[in-house]
């Protein structure tokens, strides 16, 4: 095989019976849990057990939160903007039957349900001026919602992948 092949084999389009669409599915959702708000897990952790871990959650929460919160249009465009590209894929991915644009709206509609979480709960946040316990809570809280999107994301994935490749690779459909 020359060298032109590997590649083609390795940057194949054919996303779901790709490795690195996998890879990045389960990165994505890693880091997702990894952080919330913007504010590492382990803090929001040591914060439940220690008093003074509280007030420097507090403090990353206070430079953190308004930050997930969309100022003026920027929501509005943002939003617009999401619609479209998840239409765009939609279209493209089950109407034409582009796995690449299926693939990619697997992962831009959890993307797009995680957004609206995050705002959600930033502006619940900041508007209720949540602090101490009760901020532990609300980020631990999401945290699970976090966690349960991309459990429900990835065994959705997971079973379209499946489906796919089942019906276009062994059957020839």
């Amino acid at each position: 095989m020359s060298l032109y092949q590997h590649l083609y084999e390795v940057l194949d389009t054919r996303s779901f019976t790709t490795l690195w669409y996998w890879i990045a599915l389960l990165a994505f959702w890693y880091l997702a849990g990894v952080r919330v708000l913007g504010i590492p897990y382990d803090m929001v952790l040591q914060a439940r057990r220690d008093a003074t871990a509280q007030a420097a959650l507090a403090q990353m929460a206070a430079l953190s939160v308004p930050r997930q919160i969309p100022a003026g249009q920027a929501g509005v465009w943002a939003t617009g903007f999401a619609a479209l590209l998840l239409t765009m894929l939609f279209m493209l991915g089950f109407s034409y039957g582009l796995e690449l644009a299926q693939a990619l709206f697997f992962l831009a509609l959890p993307m797009c349900l995680l957004a609206l979480m995050r705002v959600r709960v930033a502006r619940r946040i900041h508007e209720r001026g949540l602090e101490d316990g009760a901020l532990v809570k609300a980020l631990m809280r999401h945290r699970g919602m976090v966690q349960l999107l991309g459990m429900i994301s990835v065994f959705f994935t997971v079973l379209w992948g499946m489906w796919h490749s089942l019906t276009v690779g062994v059957l020839g459909n």
